[in-house]
């Protein structure tokens, strides 16, 4: 193929990509945002029945909870006021805590509630009872909100009304 040839050659796919370039460009953008904003939305709207975490506001998880330990029970009942109450039924050492709560959202990882200056647990007999917050993770369990207390040992606190 002779240089002048090639030359007209070239300028032609030049002239081509030119012109047909930005219009394809734009498609693959928009579609991309599209596909980017599908996505997003549905992580975010947390649509799915499966059992794992979700995203909740206040109302979704104002209720009673319980969970039960080797040494005893605990309920918790989650005020729309804000307000918490614990109560940790056990034959060595039960007890009555309330405080305060809020709810976490995170962007792409479902909401958190946490118990401001919550009993962190009964721990020995002899040993004050720990005070500190405690995050609970918000999840989707058999179709009702559960508050996960520790998913590595499966302790959830199981909504009860």
């Amino acid at each position: 193929m002779g240089r002048p040839l090639r030359s007209a050659l070239l300028f032609n796919a030049m002239n081509h990509l030119t012109e047909t370039g930005p219009k394809w460009w734009k498609k693959l953008i928009a579609l991309g945002s599209c596909s980017v904003a599908l996505l997003g939305t549905a992580a975010l709207l947390g649509c799915s029945d499966e059992p794992g975490r979700i995203r909740a506001d206040r109302a979704k998880v104002v209720g009673v909870y319980e969970i039960s330990f080797p040494n005893g029970k605990e309920n918790l009942e989650l005020k729309s006021d804000g307000t918490y109450a614990q109560d940790f039924l056990s034959k060595t050492r039960p007890f009555h805590h309330t405080g305060k709560w809020h709810i976490d959202n995170h962007l792409l990882d479902g909401s958190d509630v946490i118990l401001s200056d919550a009993n962190t647990g009964e721990g020995e007999e002899t040993m004050p009872l720990g005070i500190g917050d405690i995050t609970l993770n918000v999840h989707t369990r058999a179709g009702k909100v559960a508050l996960a207390r520790n998913e590595v040992m499966d302790f959830y606190y199981e909504r009860v009304h």
